[in-house]
């Protein structure tokens, strides 16, 4: 399931932008396929991060989602050197995925799979070891 489209992209960040990135043949437009390539390759990147909270996929999805993953495929859009705010920007979203994915940053989506929530300690004894009759002869 797509978390952003193409349209979402230009909304963002622009065509100027996105056809310096992506025009390959000389069209002097953004290339829908290799933005549609970077979008599925950054909604799997945030799949693997949300989906230890949450089933997948998401539904509703939350509006933050969009952005993160239009803030991810936008870096992967460049190859070598991205600017300060690209990186920035990057690198908030991975932030909140982390954050996503440890329970810190709650989603409003249905489906909170209970059984991938980490840090639960449960300890089974059979009875206890160190009981005040078995320590007596060591006061």
């Amino acid at each position: 399931m797509a978390y952003a489209t193409y349209q979402d992209m230009i909304d963002r960040f622009g065509s100027y932008e996105l056809t310096a990135l992506t025009d390959r043949t000389g069209t002097g437009e953004p290339d829908a396929a290799v933005i549609g390539v970077r979008l599925a390759d950054a909604t799997a990147l945030v799949e693997g991060y949300v989906g230890a909270r949450y089933r997948l996929p998401l539904d509703p999805v939350p509006p933050s989602i969009a952005g993160i993953v239009c803030d991810i495929a936008r870096h992967m859009l460049y190859k070598d050197d991205p600017s300060a705010a690209v990186a920035s920007a990057y690198a908030s979203a991975m932030r909140t995925l982390r954050d996503v994915a440890s329970g810190v940053f709650r989603l409003e989506a249905a489906g909170i799979a209970d059984a991938a929530i980490p840090n639960r300690i449960a300890s089974v004894a059979d009875k206890p070891i160190f009981t005040d009759d078995a320590l007596a002869g060591y006061r």
